[in-house]
């Protein structure tokens, strides 16, 4: 996944050590004029000239290029063993310089990002900080532009600076602390936070309450960004699948930590810059940078965070965390606020048998945040309320969870527990991510109340800027009656998985295409996109109008939908409903009994549409509508069809026209090709032993073509979820023009217990196109 040494901390920086210095850049008429640089601490007299080479053209001393501009330093000897550059620049653009050093007689190359600015100034540490390297001399600068066109670069000075290094465990920990905390940041592994110690802590044995078993875990900036851009990018394979381009500021997935390019130590501060490794891909340095500034004040943990990408990458809307926080297993219990009335000291939320969040899709690690909630806080805490809780203003979700559970209190320990507070946020390169987050270790009203007494330092407003916008005049929908012929409507549909979403202008729909074959699904955020709270109980039913191809490569599909309502905020197994699709290219309503779930209660947060359970790549489902409706004409077990309201409820119909026939007062089902059926919603949900039969009110004209009919019905329920021929029975009909009751003991499917899922009535197991079938009740009796 991602010792203990107790010493005085001073400040420590060393003063500049540098040589003063002229640089020789050509003029616009290709000479060279000398232009004298500002002096630092000097250490040397010795003069150093640049030379300035490559395509480019010099105005008011800035150099205007489209390709690598070169500052070549003649005769040079700094004087002095160095261990830190200082870069005074202007560029119009963000670009790359590779400083050649000099070490030893041989030349190494260094690459520093710089980000455009009218008076940069950048501090670069030389590979190697800690454990003691260090370079004597600049041979050369190469300059180039990050951004396609013409760009302006201005080299003010280059200094070198020798500083201390910071005296740290054998692990690389470096500790600052006051009376209440002992804070200790691991500069081996990007700076992250690797252990904060409560000094007033009284559990026994419990020290350091972050685990840094390895470098995923700690507390640290963690991003994501592209999946793949063919030919620029191709990222690299964790727990078995395709990883996101993902900047950790600990290392990767091998241990490789991350470069440490920037330090710089207070009496009750740390600040730390790091070019982060990418996650999935042993090695890999990311073209990117997180800053870090670490305060102690008092018993509480200020952390302002930076990060910005140098990638160019057009990356999506992804959920990011804010930060990744990693605690001891033994902190078993996560706590959090779920509510509308934010510092009333509400009721808390308790979470104490949370179960891992590897499983990306698990809907039992997601938290949402309702709308209008500003505590926007999480804690892990013990069986007795002791624990750590981290505070970030302006965000969305939580995700929590318990990897290997065990209890250990060890902060080497592989078992652990994550929390990140999350935004949908679309990381821009070149544009910075800039937040702050608190912690603090307690009892978990302390926690709470120093949160609360706290919650000013900072609103977080910039995370909104790069946030997913939602669409509509007032960027809100009524997500109970959702049209999807609208081009724009289609955005609704998020967090996708093996999953295209377009606009079909032919089909005036939404399109799903298949790109992965395994686990495809979308969602729909009703706490990001309703305009008012949906409440599950005035509901009972999720209507989908949809229609699949005939090109597809299966005629039936099985739809699944997730309910997450109430604290729940993601898909969890058994959450969900499920219904039948037909692929034969005409438009059908699928109707999933959302209320034969015990979850669909309290406020719906989002639905999770896995609309196709076994498909191959490129079949595709065309989605105009989604409503959500109570199951009309259902009372005390019986289904009346006495209303158009009532037929359309039906799940769906196959090789039939559905009707109501005013005249009379029933469905009219008419034949217009093979394989009849349509499907019933019981509505009770109840367990099906509890019924003791199936009766279904009908009438077949004596105008149909035969004069004899057979039914079939298929029954599910418990373990079987799809019509199956095991679990069907045959029955005859009366074709005389007169309504009959046909009655069909639940003894005579094969499987009768369970919760009652669905009913599909394959009216005639034979019949002629035109042959009709009128149905005025179905009714299930105990």
């Amino acid at each position: 996944m991602k010792t203990n040494v107790s010493k005085t901390i001073k400040k420590f920086l060393a003063s500049a050590l540098a040589a003063s210095a002229l640089i020789t850049l050509p003029s616009c008429g290709g000479g060279t004029e000398t232009v004298p640089v500002t002096d630092t601490e000097a250490v040397t007299a010795e003069e150093k000239i640049y030379e300035v080479s490559g395509k480019y053209e010099e105005r008011d001393g800035m150099y205007y290029s489209d390709e690598t501009v070169k500052f070549t330093l003649t005769d040079v000897k700094a004087g002095a063993p160095f261990n830190r550059i200082r870069i005074g620049y202007r560029s119009t653009a963000p670009c790359v310089i590779d400083v050649a050093l000099k070490k030893d007689g041989e030349t190494a190359v260094e690459r520093f990002f710089l980000e455009a600015s009218g008076n940069g100034d950048f501090r670069g540490l030389i590979s190697g900080f800690l454990s003691g390297g260090s370079a004597d001399g600049i041979a050369y600068a190469e300059v180039s532009p990050l951004l396609p066109g013409t760009y302006g670069f201005g080299l003010g000075k280059i200094t070198t600076e020798s500083v201390q290094i910071p005296a740290t465990d054998a692990d690389g920990n470096f500790y600052i602390e006051n009376g209440d905390l002992r804070l200790g940041v691991r500069l081996a592994w990007g700076g992250g936070i690797s252990y904060i110690a409560d000094k007033r802590c009284k559990v026994e044995g419990l020290e350091n309450l972050i685990n840094q078993h390895d470098t995923g875990r700690l507390v640290q900036q963690s991003y994501y960004g592209t999946p793949k851009i063919e030919g620029v990018y191709d990222p690299g394979v964790f727990n078995g699948a395709k990883w996101n381009y993902n900047p950790v500021q600990g290392g990767d997935v091998a241990g490789t930590p991350s470069r440490l390019i920037d330090l710089e130590i207070g009496a009750d501060s740390v600040y730390v810059k790091t070019q982060a490794k990418d996650w999935a891909l042993n090695g890999s340095l990311t073209p990117s940078y997180m800053e870090n500034t670490y305060t102690l004040d008092g018993n509480i943990i200020r952390v302002d965070n930076r990060f910005v990408d140098f990638s160019g990458f057009e990356h999506p809307y992804l959920l990011q965390e804010l930060p990744a926080f990693y605690t001891v297993s033994y902190l078993d219990t996560f706590v959090y606020y779920y509510g509308k009335k934010p510092w009333t000291d509400d009721r808390l939320t308790f979470k104490s048998d949370l179960t891992s969040w590897v499983d990306a899709s698990g809907g039992e690690n997601i938290f949402l945040i309702p709308r209008g909630n500003t505590e926007t806080w999480a804690a892990w805490v013990d069986r007795d309320g002791y624990g750590i809780g981290v505070y970030t203003p302006n965000v969305d979700v939580f995700h929590a969870g318990r990897y290997k559970y065990d209890g250990s209190m060890s902060a080497l320990s592989d078992s652990t527990n994550y929390l990140a507070p999350l935004s949908d946020i679309k990381l821009v390169s070149f544009e910075p991510i800039e937040y702050g987050y608190l912690i603090t270790a307690g009892d978990i009203g302390e926690i709470r109340e120093r949160f609360s007494e706290n919650r000013s330092f900072s609103d977080n407003a910039s995370l909104s800027k790069n946030r997913k916008p939602t669409d509509g005049t007032d960027g809100l929908f009524d997500m109970t009656d959702v049209d999807f012929s609208v081009a724009g409507a289609e955005k609704l549909f998020t967090d996708p998985n093996g999953t295209d979403i377009s606009y079909s202008e032919s089909e005036r729909a939404a399109k799903l295409t298949v790109n992965n074959k395994n686990d495809v699904y979308v969602t729909l955020s009703f706490a990001d996109n309703s305009d008012k709270d949906v409440k599950a109980e005035d509901y009972d039913s999720v209507v989908i109008e949809y229609m699949i191809p005939e090109s597809n490569g299966k005629e039936r599909y099985t739809a699944e939908l997730f309910l997450a309502c109430g604290e729940y905020g993601g898909a969890v197994a058994g959450n969900s409903v499920t219904a039948d699709l037909i692929a034969d290219g005409v438009y059908h309503k699928a109707v999933f009994p959302a209320s034969s779930n015990k979850c669909w209660q309290g406020t719906v947060n989002l639905l999770r549409l896995d609309y196709f359970f076994d498909c191959a790549e490129s079949d595709c489902i065309y989605i105009r509508s989604l409503k959500m409706k109570k199951v009309a004409g259902f009372s005390n077990g019986k289904i009346t069809f006495d209303s158009e309201d009532a037929v359309s409820s039906l799940p769906g119909v196959n090789a039939t026209d559905a009707s109501y026939d005013p005249a009379e007062n029933a469905l009219k089902l008419t034949v217009t090709g093979n394989d009849v059926n349509f499907t019933l919603i019981p509505g009770a949900f109840e367990d099906a032993s509890v019924f003791s039969r199936i009766e279904i009110e009908y009438m077949i004209p004596e105008t149909n073509k035969r004069s004899a009919y057979t039914l079939e019905m298929y029954l599910c329920a418990g373990n079987v979820t799809a019509p199956t021929e095991e679990n069907a029975v045959r029955a005859e009909y009366i074709a005389d023009g007169g309504y009959h009751t046909i009655e069909i003991p639940m003894s005579s499917f094969k499987t009768h217990e369970g919760a009652l899922k669905a009913l599909r009535y394959d009216y005639f197991a034979a019949a002629d196109a035109g042959d009709v079938f009128y149905v005025r009740s179905a009714a299930f009796i105990k």
